[in-house]
């Protein structure tokens, strides 16, 4: 039953990350706190983008809602990304097809932003 469990949770968060935008909410809510607004600033996306994207990663079980505060007559949200957003090799045997793509594109492609980032910051290689 707990394998089939933690089954259920690989997949949706399989489906999550098969949108870039979402890569990019879960790498910025791993190391900071952020609501939506915050995070449409932060990534030049617009609020109801990533609004729907975070509550897609929430639904998934990826962030934690850390903090609510009033804003304007209504109430803004804060998240955190939770540590498990990995994939289990089993679990990643049994995605569907139509999900793979996706998946692996939008990781690399995550992974070459980064790695581009950083050849241009000079901090490959340095441990500082």
């Amino acid at each position: 039953m707990a394998s089939e469990n933690r089954q259920r949770i690989d997949l949706r968060l399989v489906k999550a990350l098969a949108h870039p935008l979402r890569h990019d909410i879960l790498e910025v809510l791993a190391v900071e706190v952020a609501s939506p607004t915050e995070l449409s600033d932060k990534l030049s996306t617009g609020l109801s983008d990533v609004a729907y994207h975070v509550r897609v990663l929430d639904r998934c079980g990826c962030l934690e809602l850390v903090d609510t505060a009033p804003r304007r007559g209504a109430t803004e949200h804060f998240y955190r990304a939770l540590p498990k957003t990995s994939i289990s090799h089993p679990a990643w045997r049994r995605v569907p097809r139509a999900l793979l793509g996706d998946v692996t594109l939008h990781g690399f492609q995550h992974f070459a932003r980064n790695l581009m980032a950083a050849l241009k910051a000079g901090t490959i290689g340095t441990y500082d």
